[in-house]
């Protein structure tokens, strides 16, 4: 049987991937707004991108799905901005993936 802290913490995570989904959907509106208005401010455009970026508990697809449509966006009228951006977002994964094997090997040594 699990103990009460981890129950409570399944609970917490859920909420907030729940959270975070609901947000992902937000930023989702955002992003076709600005395609769609051809909006190409530095400003707001890097204010949606690391909007995305904190977004996390979410489908690694779709996140990357949409992270991808506005980098595909800004290319076409900023290449340094869209590519500095790709880059963050892909260190980004590598460390979530590095933290994800590394609790995995912490887990499998306490079992």
């Amino acid at each position: 049987m699990e103990d009460k802290e981890l129950i409570e913490l399944k609970q917490m995570i859920l909420y907030i991937s729940e959270l975070n989904k609901k947000e992902l959907e937000k930023l989702e509106k955002i992003v076709d707004r600005v395609i769609k208005w051809k909006i190409k401010d530095e400003r707001t455009i890097s204010m949606v991108f690391d909007q995305l970026l904190s977004v996390v508990f979410v489908d690694e697809n779709e996140l990357k799905r949409l992270y991808y449509k506005l980098l595909n966006y800004t290319k076409t009228f900023d290449e340094e901005l869209s590519n500095d951006y790709e880059e963050i977002f892909l260190e980004q994964m590598v460390e979530i993936e590095e933290g994800l094997e590394e609790t995995k090997i912490n887990i499998n040594k306490k079992i």
